[in-house]
């Protein structure tokens, strides 16, 4: 029985050999970020894991994947208080600067009723070519002491002119500024026009003579005045009353063409045209629809079926209903009535005071031009943001 035994443990299989544990891959680490790179944000944030596999809906479908999200809003839980809107050189222009000069515009009543964007771009083309010249003032090379010396003395030439410090402070507040912001105006108003002065001739450059020389012969300041004599019917003016009807809602234009198609009929029937004006609301009170003397034509550049009439019409004749333009842009419909023409004035070359006249207008022209052809010379060298700012250098702005 043993022997047995031990003849069928022979006969089986022997166990197998233990296996050596299977070795885990090697878990790849994350490259090494300098930490310059961890605060310049260059290297990118840690690769994100494999997406889980989506679970497909009951009837065997893959589900969509979810919409992106939307992107975070970097000035989410700020607010814009102030921004750079200009920059010439290394100087910038803020929009708190900006705004502070269109109010003073606005509160010149020289300027009453102008548009409000209209101040806005035009004190945006007006600094900007201050900050030109505040630079080409700079880099003349004028004594830093004498150009400080002149600005202690204009500033106390302008609080003896308030009266006080007080009321020159009083002054500084209602156009929200500080005696600092004041000294600041004051050295750059030197700088421009040390500058101006230099370009045209009318002060002494660095090195302490004029480089510029202003003669006027009188030969071509008489030339100048024949030829204003010539051109003198295509400078006439003419006063008109006008009754305006301006577009409101859309589909306005049909009804203000039928009403003044009716006024018309009226005004030709004997009511008083000013009259009407004043009633409609088209004119100021007391004004009875007159306008000041207008350039026939600048009429004719800037609202031509108004400017081609004024330009054949006769004294008292009424137009017909016409199309009024704003700004290039349909405004509205007019009725025009001339009252007067008058030929812009030209002022004699026979006597002394004529001479001096047309010699000391040649010379201004002169100086103009100089400015201009030194802006030019300036922006060619300078750094202007927006670049657009100066669509035409050589505009007067």
């Amino acid at each position: 029985m043993i022997q047995f035994l031990l003849a069928l443990c022979c006969v089986q299989d022997p166990a197998p050999p233990p296996t050596a544990p299977e070795a885990a891959p090697q878990k790849q680490g994350q490259p090494s970020r300098s930490r310059e790179d961890r605060l310049e944000g260059r290297v990118a944030a840690d690769p994100a894991a494999p997406a889980a596999p989506t679970a497909p809906t009951a009837n065997g479908a893959t589900p969509a994947p979810d919409p992106a999200a939307a992107p975070e809003d970097p000035m989410a839980g700020w607010t814009k208080i102030n921004a750079a809107v200009l920059i010439v050189n290394e100087d910038m222009a803020t929009m708190f600067e900006l705004q502070r000069g269109v109010a003073r515009r606005m509160r010149d009543p020289r300027r009453g009723g102008a548009d409000p964007e209209r101040m806005f771009n035009d004190e945006l083309g007006e600094r900007a070519r201050h900050m030109l010249e505040i630079d080409g003032g700079k880099n003349l090379g004028f004594d830093p002491q004498a150009v400080q010396r002149f600005v202690r003395d204009t500033l106390q030439r302008q609080a003896e002119e308030a009266g006080s410090v007080t009321r020159l402070a009083a002054d500084l507040k209602r156009d929200d500024i500080t005696s600092f912001d004041r000294k600041e105006e004051v050295n750059d108003y030197v700088n421009r026009m040390l500058w101006e002065q230099s370009v045209t001739g009318k002060a002494a450059s660095p090195g302490g003579r004029v480089s510029r020389d202003r003669y006027v012969r009188p030969g071509w300041a008489m030339f100048a005045q024949r030829v204003a004599v010539r051109r003198q019917s295509e400078n006439r003016t003419v006063q008109v009353t006008q009754l305006v009807l301006t577009l409101g809602a859309p589909g306005s234009a049909e009804r203000a063409k039928r009403r003044l198609e009716e006024l018309r009929l009226r005004i030709l029937n004997g009511e008083d045209m000013g009259e009407l004006a004043e009633q409609l609301g088209a004119s100021e009170k007391g004004t009875r629809g007159l306008s000041s003397f207008l350039n026939v034509e600048l009429l004719r550049a800037n609202n031509p079926p108004v400017g081609d009439f004024l330009a054949k019409a006769e004294a008292g004749e009424l137009s017909e209903v016409l199309e009024y333009y704003d700004r290039g842009r349909l405004a509205g419909y007019i009725l025009v009535r001339p009252e007067e023409y008058k030929l812009a004035p030209v002022e004699a070359f026979d006597e002394p005071r004529g001479q001096r006249v047309w010699i000391e207008g040649q010379r201004q022209r002169v100086s103009d031009r100089r400015i201009q052809t030194g802006l030019v010379d300036l922006l060619s060298g300078a750094y202007v943001w927006p670049p657009q700012i100066f669509g035409d250098p050589t505009s007067k702005r």
